[in-house]
């Protein structure tokens, strides 16, 4: 039976879009389309994109009713293909950097540390680039502590390669155990790590945020939610760049964070956090 869903920051972020009967919204990552569907219901005309095809083929069938254009697309390439599809100059946009529950309890990817027979891909689109099995089997140890370093200390992050180098000498990694085994401590970060790398994920933000803040027009916002450090401090200091260059404000000095009462029902999104940035 497929996993509950829960979209984080719904009306917080949606709020913030200042979202208008008519207006022009994009919806970077789609997922299972919570955010979307409220775009749509309040009036919004909307371009989303979507990595995972089979995570489209979900929304779509939520969505369809309300005749949204979705693109199966990474968001590294919104400026281009939204221009494309009659969205420049918009009104709104949200980047949701978090990957849906659903990658995690669904799709058999190996993205949770938690499913042990699961096979060690972590591609948001199965069918491009390299999986993690390839980069665990096969990138150099100084690559892979470049890597853990996203997460961890520099020491902590040096040891973790030399484990994983040590032990592949002898035995290939294949599925979720054999890495999880040798973390019992730090699981999560460590598949943190290697997820990012395998989808590029932070140079993918900073092209995203960047090709999306040209398609707003003035007094159009940009909206992010993230979910661990480096995707905060990341973000903070692009919005930070676009402020001090005087083309856009700040809007949330401080971030917004989910209710208690939103933490009691998705405990997941604790470590939510809400930015946004209006252009001028």
């Amino acid at each position: 039976m497929a996993s509950s869903h829960f979209t984080v920051l719904l009306n917080e972020s949606i709020d913030w879009l200042s979202v208008r009967s008519g207006g022009l919204y994009i919806d970077a990552t789609l997922g299972a389309g919570g955010h979307s569907e409220e775009i749509l219901k309040r009036g919004g005309k909307l371009l989303a994109f979507e990595l995972d095809e089979g995570m489209m083929r979900r929304s779509y069938e939520r969505l369809e009713k309300f005749c949204p254009t979705l693109v199966k697309s990474n968001f590294t390439h919104i400026k281009k293909v939204s221009i494309e599809s009659g969205f420049s100059q918009v009104d709104g946009i949200l980047f949701d950097l978090g990957i849906s529950m659903l990658h995690y309890t669904d799709l058999g990817r190996g993205f949770s540390f938690k499913k042990a027979d699961e096979r060690l891909d972590m591609r948001l689109d199965d069918k491009v680039g390299v999986d993690a099995a390839f980069v665990i089997n096969q990138f150099p140890q100084e690559v892979l502590k470049n890597i853990f370093e996203s997460v961890l200390a520099s020491r902590e992050a040096a040891k973790a390669a030399k484990k994983i180098v040590s032990v592949r000498v002898v035995s290939q990694f294949e599925k979720v155990s054999d890495l999880a085994r040798l973390f019992p401590e730090n699981a999560a970060e460590i598949f943190l790590a290697i997820r990012m790398a395998v989808n590029d994920e932070l140079g993918a933000i900073q092209k995203g945020l960047s090709g999306g803040f040209e398609l707003l027009k003035v007094g159009g916002r940009l909206a992010v939610i993230s979910f661990h450090s480096t995707e905060h401090k990341l973000v903070t200091k692009i919005f930070e760049d676009l402020e001090k260059n005087g083309t856009a404000v700040v809007l949330t000095k401080k971030p917004v964070f989910p209710s208690s009462e939103e933490i009691e029902t998705n405990p997941a999104s604790r470590s939510a956090q809400l930015r946004v940035i209006e252009k001028i």
